[in-house]
């Protein structure tokens, strides 16, 4: 086992290495959960707030706040997702076979990427977050905050799972970013993200039930905002939800490379 870690750890430095020569794809990955703040969060507050109901129907102050869980979810999927993706890039140029000509665990490739993207994700969430702060939003900090950092730690791993499960499967740069594209937009507006459940229609309503990102948002709602849910089920869901996934990418890679 300390050989499997040692392996976990080697293919962990080595991402290491790669995103300190290239440090700026951090920001690069925020870009699009900000603007999303941005334009969708401010361009809707007036309108939302108009309304007059916000507090009973979001149960937050304003849309801003609102939406915030669902932009820290949404950089958890991005950032995971394409994260995950990147071993097409060891696939295409052939380093993978390389790798795997040497004693090394296949399941300690999968690993190590996967924890390094979760890492890099997580760092893309934390400047989110203190963005969020500079334009005004509010959390209620507690030890549950602790939880709300869990959850999106689950989550980016879950998601870079799904990412490699697609560019073991695809192998090409332009297949792969193309299907993770599209991916995003489905999962992420059939989540309660952006919208109250409560409003959604009910066959979108339904698939936000069966919709990992919506499980996250809620959590970060109940756990960083106050905002009363089923905090237990939240958690359950993305382990069980994690470790399955990340079982598949694995299983995924061992037996496109055993045949090989």
């Amino acid at each position: 086992m300390s050989g499997y870690f040692y392996d976990v750890i080697t293919i962990f430095n080595r991402e290491k290495k790669h995103f300190l020569k290239n440090k700026a794809s951090v920001f690069m990955g925020v870009t699009q959960p900000f603007l999303w703040f941005l334009l969708l969060g401010y361009g809707m507050n007036g309108f939302i707030g108009q309304m007059g109901n916000t507090q009973s129907l979001m149960n937050t102050k304003d849309y801003i706040t609102f939406i915030m869980p669902g932009i820290m979810a949404m950089t958890a999927m991005t950032g995971g997702l394409f994260g995950g993706a990147g071993i097409v890039n060891d696939i295409s140029n052939g380093y993978v076979n390389k790798l795997l000509s040497a004693p090394i665990s296949r399941k300690s490739v999968i690993s190590g990427k996967i924890l390094f993207s979760i890492i890099e994700t997580m760092i893309q969430i934390l400047i989110i977050f203190i963005l969020s702060l500079i334009f005004g939003v509010r959390y209620s900090f507690s030890v549950k905050t602790l939880g709300s950092i869990v959850l999106l730690f689950l989550f980016s791993g879950l998601m870079s799972a799904v990412g490699t499960i697609v560019a073991v499967k695809l192998k090409t740069h332009q297949a792969v970013y193309a299907f993770l594209g599209t991916l995003n937009v489905p999962i992420l507006f059939t989540s309660n993200a952006f919208f109250p459940r409560e409003t959604m229609p009910v066959i979108m309503k339904g698939i936000s039930w069966v919709n990992p990102l919506s499980y996250v948002v809620d959590g970060q709602r109940d756990l960083l905002l106050m905002v009363k849910g089923n905090i237990l089920l939240d958690f359950v869901v993305l382990i069980v939800e994690t470790m399955i996934l990340y079982k598949l990418s694995v299983s995924a890679f061992v037996r496109e490379y055993d045949r090989q």
